[in-house]
């Protein structure tokens, strides 16, 4: 209970006072987090949404293979608890943890520890300050979902918040994105489609081109430039290349022999605007053909 010399600890089927409770300092919980928990919060001497929160401990303690005793039992033994604190509103925790086991991460033989103890419910302001934290959860890790007590991140990250003036922490969704695997899968989705993208605009440049729409077919590979693909931004650049001086000849106004020889390096000079020019060839865009021709 915390400093409450009254108050009973439930430990393996007993009930202990607090400072009489204790178990082996080979417990596999405290050796390498081998365990799993349950906190509750008690108005009264019936914990709140007990059943929901004894299954949830059943699903985590299935992935450690930890036995969990009946739910009944738990019950009782919860309610009896509360009953020696008579301290509220109160926050009971259910713990299991591996037992005794050798010096490393495999288990040992002997039988779990059960642990079901109680003490005052902080009380919570209606505002706090909260701070982000750098580091991401492993969602994908054997942990992830289970109520274990493996809670080295929560520890660190609650004490960088009181560090900082602040009461709680969260994760920074934007920095856990980022270094997430499923932000390299969206990236490279992300490519996958620019590069269809890519190819999409060329092939409809090469579709206006053969119509000799040169200047609807040089909007598209333009357009087609700005895709993430190497090969299509070259492949659209020569297109553009190859289709620029007949579009200078094009819109070149016919001169007489006198001025051609002085307007010559003028000619080689000009820079197409295909979005000002007008299109003798029909509309500057047209919609893209539904198939290539």
């Amino acid at each position: 209970s915390c400093n409450n010399k009254e108050g009973l600890i439930w430990l393996n089927g007993e009930f202990v006072k607090e400072l009489d409770a204790s178990v082996s300092v080979f417990d596999h919980g405290l050796l390498t987090g081998d365990g799993v928990f349950e906190t509750l919060i008690a108005y009264d001497n019936n914990p709140f949404a007990y059943t929901r929160h004894y299954r949830r401990l059943e699903r985590s303690a299935k992935a450690f293979n930890l036995k969990v005793p009946d739910i009944n039992l738990i019950r009782n033994a919860c309610v009896k608890v509360l009953e020696s604190t008579s301290i509220f509103p109160a926050r009971l925790r259910i713990t299991i943890t591996g037992g005794v086991a050798p010096l490393g991460s495999e288990k040992g033989r002997s039988k779990e520890n059960v642990i079901i103890a109680s003490n005052i419910a902080p009380v919570q302001p209606d505002f706090s300050d909260v701070i982000t934290v750098s580091f991401p959860r492993n969602e994908y890790g054997a942990l992830s979902g289970l109520k274990t007590t493996s809670y080295g991140e929560n520890v660190i990250a609650l004490a960088q918040a009181h560090s900082m003036g602040a009461k709680e922490a969260m994760e920074d969704v934007i920095v856990a994105y980022e270094n997430s695997p499923r932000a390299k899968e969206a990236a490279d989705a992300l490519k996958q489609l620019d590069s269809i993208q890519g190819t999409q605009l060329y092939e409809t440049g090469l579709f206006y081109e053969k119509q000799k729409q040169l200047r609807s077919a040089v909007i598209y590979y333009e357009k087609a430039i700005e895709s993430k693909s190497p090969k299509i931004t070259e492949m659209a650049k020569v297109r553009i290349k190859n289709i620029t001086p007949q579009l200078v000849s094009d819109t070149t106004p016919s001169l007489s022999s006198s001025e051609s020889n002085s307007s010559t390096v003028n000619q080689q000079e000009k820079k197409i605007d295909t979005k000002s020019i007008s299109n003798k060839e029909g509309p500057s865009i047209s919609p893209p053909p539904p198939n290539n021709p």
